[in-house]
């Protein structure tokens, strides 16, 4: 398995379960491949360094989104469960 940034190809171990590897290498490789994109069409040096850290930023930034929309979703669905339980707990008692 191996990674390109910038057309420099960088070999990847892992231990991690083959299927899975490639998966996490595909998303970095797109997210790269797009950095490389924006850094050139914004007259940035091309260095690996920066295709990988607005590759990281942007990643991150994805990444906290999906947090908080996980959060309103778990909040939402923990009222929805706690208003099912004060509807089907009356009956229990009778």
């Amino acid at each position: 398995m191996e990674i390109s940034i910038l057309g420099r190809k960088t070999p990847i171990r892992t231990n991690e379960d083959d299927r899975i590897a490639q998966e996490v290498i595909d998303i970095a490789q797109a997210r790269i491949a797009h950095a490389e994109e924006k850094i050139k069409a914004a007259n940035i040096a091309s260095t690996p360094s920066n295709v990988l850290i607005l590759s990281l930023l942007e990643l991150t930034e994805e990444y906290v989104k999906a947090k908080h929309r996980f959060e309103v979703f778990q909040d939402e669905t923990n009222l929805r469960l706690e208003k099912l339980l004060n509807q089907v707990q009356p009956h229990k008692r009778k």
